[in-house]
């Protein structure tokens, strides 16, 4: 019992020295980057599925409509682009943190030389883009009869 009680007074003793040790890391803030926000901190999550008629890339953009979001394409690279705004006033002092990234942003696809690039089709809904890039018509191989 008597070592049982040394044991605790040596644990009680050193988990405050290791508090103090480890302090600054239960005070920092965990979203500086979230909160300290630029431009270039705001990517937009997107997928891509392969799928049998083509290829389509949906792009997470909620709180974004239509005309707020580019789609161009220059060669086989697919670009998508615009600009989130903050709807709240930079210099409100009330806000107390912030995970949500504003700012314009710009997301490149390499697109693959059998895909139809002359028939792509966007659509957007409730905060997603959908871009379906289909395939390019298959040419059917034929035998050439040597004459």
């Amino acid at each position: 019992m008597g070592h049982q009680t040394k044991q605790t007074m040596m644990i009680k003793k050193t988990i405050p020295a290791m508090m103090d040790v480890f302090h600054p890391f239960f005070n920092m803030n965990l979203m500086p980057e979230a909160e300290k926000s630029t431009p270039a901190d705001f990517r937009p999550a997107a997928s891509v599925i392969n799928g049998e008629q083509g290829v389509t890339l949906l792009i997470s953009l909620p709180g974004l409509s239509r005309e707020e979001v580019q789609v161009n394409l220059d060669g086989n690279m697919l670009r998508v682009s615009g600009v989130r705004k903050n709807p709240v006033a930079a210099d409100n002092k009330d806000k107390l943190s912030g995970e949500i990234y504003f700012g314009s942003f710009n997301r490149s696809f390499q697109l693959a030389e059998n895909l139809d690039t002359e028939a792509i089709n966007a659509q957007m809904e409730h905060g997603m883009l959908r871009v379906h890039i289909p395939l390019k018509s298959q040419t059917i191989p034929k035998q050439i009869i040597i004459g």
